[in-house]
């Protein structure tokens, strides 16, 4: 899991950092995860990665559990907060105005999960279409608005066979050993919807 993170990360770093000149460093938040992002736009495409953590979600959940009593211990707390997230993003953009900007691309997700009943994790990756809405703010300043669908939904449709090419699993559990589509909501919700906040450097 951790390999595979890094594998994205690195993969979004190297296409960046060859084109410094249109490079943009900011963060990202969606239903779940707040992330580091970096985004390499070229004349007319793009690719952006990001990387993070629960960091709103995981504290919300801490201070909810906390109210109601509950014992929290610094293993259930760090399980919380330490679930990573990672995205990597090409795109084609569309519509490239001096103020609003239509973006298509094609992405990769990544999320982990623990199963707090018998402890284990599953990590799960999905392949889908992007869609994002930019708002750019002077000349180093952007704020943008992503949605993906997750390309398993439409291919299952087709054929199970196909969404397998779709989707990436692994979990701790020896007892598993495959998935299921209801395990695929959860990332679908945290990806449903993405804002990030960008500075030109």
């Amino acid at each position: 899991m951790k390999k595979l993170i890094i594998i994205m990360i690195i993969a979004a770093v190297a296409c960046t950092s060859v084109f410094a000149g249109n490079l943009s460093l900011g963060f990202s938040q969606n239903y779940m995860h707040t992330n580091v992002i970096a985004d390499y736009e070229g004349d007319h495409f793009g690719v952006e990665g990001a990387a993070g953590i629960p960091l709103i979600f995981g504290a919300f959940s801490l201070i909810n559990s906390s109210s109601k009593g509950e014992d929290i211990s610094f293993g259930d707390a760090l399980g919380i907060l330490l679930l990573p997230d990672a995205t990597v993003n090409g795109y084609w953009k569309v519509i490239d105005g001096k103020v609003f900007g239509l973006r298509l691309g094609l992405q990769g997700d990544l999320i982990t999960m623990i199963d707090p009943e018998d402890k284990y994790f599953s990590t799960v990756g999905l392949i889908g279409m992007s869609l994002g809405l930019n708002f750019k703010f002077g000349k180093r300043f952007s704020a943008n608005l992503t949605g993906a669908l997750p390309l398993a939904f439409p291919l299952n449709l087709i054929s199970e066979e196909l969404t397998k090419y779709s989707i990436f699993y692994y979990t701790s559990n020896p007892e598993k050993t495959g998935w299921d589509l209801i395990m695929l909501v959860p990332l679908f919700i945290n990806q449903f919807a993405r804002v990030s906040f960008k500075w030109s450097i």
